[in-house]
């Protein structure tokens, strides 16, 4: 029988709040997330389910937890790499963008059932903060991005971003199918259909800042 102890003091209950983010991460980066539920994480973090909810609302706020610091980290990433980007250029942006996500995964598969998951079960308080929050960092990235390139006029770093953030969606969904339709899509016959996730958003936002940069010069000239 599991012993619960009751954590009392704010460092024991960041440390307890901790410890549910680490085994709800682990388990989020494998299973789909209708089988990650409050019980489970509960179970695996040696807590009573009534415990969870002293943390988090709901499986979507404890969720939607993990997802923000996996954004933010990335935000972080990409403004010191920005900086540090000796003559930037489209191409050198792209690849930048490309291979930070590629080194988070679960970001990936978090953003994508963000709009049509996460956010369905999400009280006020905590959507406001969310995304006042992901405004905050959007404005400061985009203001870098535009920077870095020129050809982006102002604002263009933002809705970059908002482009960018489309494409992850969309392409996470489709690199990640059920397994079924996976099986289908193992026909060889079936190639086409298939999508690699980094092959496809580095040809994407390579094709897209090279098409906002010819927009930009043509105005010019």
């Amino acid at each position: 029988m599991v012993s619960y102890i009751r954590a009392r003091k704010g460092a024991q209950k960041e440390e307890r709040k901790q410890a549910i983010l680490d085994v709800a991460r682990a388990m989020c980066a494998t299973a789909p997330f209708a089988e990650v539920t409050m019980a489970a994480v509960a179970d695996r973090a040696g807590l009573a389910k009534g415990t969870l909810y002293l943390y988090f609302k709901t499986k979507e706020e404890l969720v939607l937890a993990l997802l923000e610091d996996q954004l933010w980290s990335w935000f972080d990433l990409v403004d010191k790499r920005l900086v540090y980007l000796i003559r930037p250029s489209a191409g050198k942006v792209a690849a930048l963008i490309c291979e930070t996500l590629a080194e988070r995964p679960l970001l990936r598969r978090l953003l994508s059932i963000l709009h049509a998951l996460l956010e369905q079960n999400l009280d006020y308080e905590s959507a406001l903060r969310f995304k006042s929050t992901a405004l905050e960092r959007l404005v400061k990235t985009g203001a870098r991005l535009e920077a870095a390139l020129p050809f982006l006029p102002r604002g263009g770093g933002g809705q970059l971003l908002l482009t960018l953030h489309a494409l992850v969606v969309g392409l996470q969904q489709m690199a990640d199918p059920s397994p079924q339709v996976a099986r289908v899509l193992a026909d060889p016959r079936m190639a086409p259909l298939r999508v690699d996730f980094d092959a496809a958003l580095s040809y994407s936002l390579a094709a897209l800042l090279h098409g906002l940069n010819r927009t930009r010069s043509r105005r010019k000239s």
